[in-house]
């Protein structure tokens, strides 16, 4: 592959790649409409969003300086501990009755989750 092959990247991969994730169940809640609308449209790309963002930034990270990998693996440790201490006061405010223990165990982190972080917290509050 030349160089003349190879495209300039503008855009904040993480963030797009966020927006996306953020976006893609709003998007697949609509997929029924959008056969209908548009039945020649292969849908393929909506089903496959999610895959396409992670995948888009596991290359970025990837593609990153191994310094920047080392400080990655400090992060990821980091987040790690944070993601802990969020899930333990979910808990605890389900426990106490503050938030309903259900819409909690569908918008955490568990296996089979959608949502993470600031999702997670927002799904959660605005029930």
């Amino acid at each position: 592959m030349s160089p003349e092959d190879l495209l300039t990247v503008n855009v904040d991969i993480p963030r797009a790649a966020s927006i996306a994730l953020g976006a893609e169940p709003h998007i697949r809640a609509y997929e029924r409409h959008i056969k209908e609308a548009l039945p020649t449209h292969a849908l393929d790309a909506i089903r496959r969003l999610r895959v396409y963002a992670l995948g888009v930034v596991y290359a970025h990270l990837e593609s990153q300086p191994v310094t920047k990998r080392a400080d990655l693996s400090l992060l990821i440790n980091e987040g790690t501990t944070l993601k802990q201490q969020l899930m333990v006061a979910a808990e605890a405010l389900a426990f106490a009755g503050l938030v309903d223990d259900a819409r909690l165990a569908e918008s955490c982190w568990w296996p089979g989750s959608q949502l993470h972080g600031p999702m997670m917290l927002n799904a959660l509050w605005s029930s």
